[in-house]
């Protein structure tokens, strides 16, 4: 459906973004946070919109937990934040530039995702076990296939999970658990879908 080459990129510089944000707030360090928004503007280059619009809502979700939990490094932390999205439209720029052509004078359909993807929305609830057990469960439509592919395996479950129970005492992973199953939520439940498609951008098919 997309080119692999926009998931790669992300997989490459998201987490560099990632971990520079991360050394940004352990070490109060200005420099790191502009790196880390350097790295996601990268990402923003090479990706498609939607795909770096998560990842942008993924660390500014990040940033808010950690700017309320560290009082005393708060007006650091909002500094930092400022910089990391501001190094990250400047370095993205480009991108940014063109995908807003496109809204604006392209012809993009707000809202039209949900006919294409939720025209039987509960139904999209009995394909969530694919994301352990695998294709056991088809998809009807060739669409439907290349958004909902999350089939991940038992392995790979059965890790995440442990992982979360394990670090259940570190607030960076007790945030990504939640977020995951958000993210979950908000795909396959309909009316937090209709929510999420009010975000400009995200709304676009």
């Amino acid at each position: 459906w997309f080119s692999p080459g926009t998931a790669m990129v992300l997989s490459v510089f998201a987490p560099l973004a990632l971990l520079a944000l991360h050394r940004a707030g352990e070490e109060r360090c200005l420099r790191a946070a502009a790196l880390g928004g350097g790295a996601l503007g990268l990402a923003v280059l090479g990706s498609h919109g939607q795909h770096s619009l998560l990842i942008a809502i993924l660390f500014g979700a990040w940033l808010l937990v950690r700017i309320a939990r560290d009082r005393e490094g708060r007006p650091f932390l909002i500094r930092a934040a400022f910089l990391f999205f501001a190094a990250a439209a400047g370095v993205g720029m480009a991108a940014v530039l063109t995908h807003a052509d496109s809204v604006v004078n392209g012809f993009r359909l707000p809202g039209g995702d949900r006919e294409a993807l939720y025209a039987a929305p509960w139904a999209l609830l009995l394909h969530l076990p694919d994301l352990v057990l695998g294709k056991i469960y088809p998809l009807p439509t060739a669409l439907l296939k290349s958004e909902f592919t999350i089939h991940a395996g038992v392995a790979v479950t059965g890790l995440a999970l442990a992982g979360a129970v394990r670090g259940w005492g570190e607030p960076f992973t007790r945030f990504l658990a939640v977020f995951a199953a958000a993210a979950l939520a908000v795909a396959f439940v309909y009316p937090l879908a209709a929510l999420a498609m009010e975000i400009p951008v995200l709304n676009l098919s």
